[in-house]
């Protein structure tokens, strides 16, 4: 079929593990190894076109994937490398060579927890931003409405109800 089909390196080119490949294709681990460690000269050919299949769809999946971040953008953050990767549960070396682009063809899982971190950096910043109190109580008080009584209110989506304003 593939004589020439070196299943480690390209496996490992595509930062996949045995396990995940073993998946894709419907092979088990321990053959995958026995095709890493002896070629797959001596494998069951139905089994290399499995693998080699399911190495080809592994690849075309990697490329739909964007890059999962950029230096600016975990810089904007506030984040150093070190904070990004305690967050997302990867090396430290791991984030620096996506932002170096070392890693051309980074696993999926690692950035998705990676976006998923930067995602909630955000969300907290955002959350920290200070709230000016005084454009908030002249905001309030340009809506506040007085009525046939006297008395001041907000005017809220329902027609039967009002929230008193402090004056």
């Amino acid at each position: 079929m593939t004589p020439d089909l070196d299943v480690r390196s390209r496996r490992r080119g595509l930062g996949t593990s045995q396990e995940e490949l073993s998946e894709a294709a419907g092979v088990s681990v321990k053959r995958i190894a026995a095709m890493e460690k002896d070629g797959v000269g001596r494998a069951d050919p139905h089994d290399v076109a499995a693998v080699n299949d399911a190495l080809t769809r592994i690849d075309a999946a990697r490329d739909e994937v964007p890059l999962s971040h950029s230096r600016e953008e975990r810089e904007a953050l506030g984040l150093s490398v070190a904070g990004l990767a305690a967050m997302a549960g990867v090396s430290k070396k791991t984030v620096a060579r996506l932002e170096d682009e070392t890693t051309l063809r980074p696993n999926a899982e690692t950035q998705r927890a990676i976006r998923t971190a930067l995602g909630k950096a955000a969300a907290e910043r955002e959350l920290r931003q200070p709230v000016d109190l005084r454009a908030e109580r002249r905001s309030l008080a340009r809506s506040c409405t007085r009525s046939r009584n006297g008395r001041t209110s907000i005017p809220t989506r329902s027609a039967s109800r009002s929230v008193a304003c402090a004056s």
